[in-house]
């Protein structure tokens, strides 16, 4: 691996924790905005009231893709970010801007870590479970604004979504692997006790896509 540059170490160790915070928020603003839009969408409004914005129900669809693109992109970009600060803090700081990133208070924390008791492996697997759902939860309340999934620009829209989603899971493999990587250099045996977890983290995930196409499944029968 080659040696971290000489960034201010406090610096980094902090920025992780700033950038998780902001994802946090983020994520709860869109669990709101879903939950508007979805509902909205259900009830069949002419007109969606949020946040002091008054949107028109034919332009509700471009404004709630291009918000949740936003999310994907900026979840995407911290979290690229976050995996470029661990590459770069040096071994003696790893463990305390690893901590920062496993002890997180985000509810949906896709890197989260606490210990290696079974019930911990299963909290420690959710985070990256409810932030897949949250993701079909968007994609749910953009189908309830559509008349026609099948027409052409519902199909580009949900694709874009799709797309930026997939990149932002990409990523988020991408930090767990960096993570992986230094502990392997650093202390093997907190690697192994986070790969002994790993099987819990992909089935939770699976489950969160299975949970979520349900949320999905569910809304095109409450509106088609």
């Amino acid at each position: 691996m080659p040696s971290p540059l000489p960034f201010p170490q406090d610096q980094l160790v902090t920025a992780i924790s700033d950038h998780m915070d902001a994802v946090a928020k983020v994520v709860n603003w869109s669990i709101v905005l879903a939950t508007v839009f979805w509902w909205a969408g259900i009830q069949g409004e002419a007109v969606i009231e949020t946040q002091g914005l008054t949107i028109k129900r034919e332009h509700a669809l471009f404004v709630a893709c291009g918000f949740f693109v936003f999310v994907n992109f900026y979840a995407l970009d911290v979290f690229y970010r976050n995996g470029e600060i661990l590459k770069n803090t040096e071994d003696q700081r790893f463990k305390e801007a690893a901590t920062n990133l496993a002890l997180h208070p985000l509810f949906a924390n896709p890197f989260a870590f606490f210990d290696r008791s079974r019930i911990s492996a299963l909290m420690t697997g959710k985070g990256y479970g409810l932030l897949i759902i949250a993701w079909w939860y968007g994609n749910s309340s953009m189908l309830a604004l559509t008349s026609n999934q099948f027409a052409p620009l519902a199909l580009i829209m949900q694709g874009m979504f799709l797309a930026v989603g997939l990149a932002s899971m990409g990523t988020i493999q991408r930090v767990q692997s960096i993570v992986y990587w230094r502990f392997a250099e650093i202390e093997p045996e907190v690697r192994s006790a986070l790969k002994r977890v790993a099987p819990i983290r992909f089935l939770m995930a699976f489950l969160g896509i299975g949970i979520g196409g349900i949320v999905a499944f569910g809304t095109q029968v409450l509106i088609f």
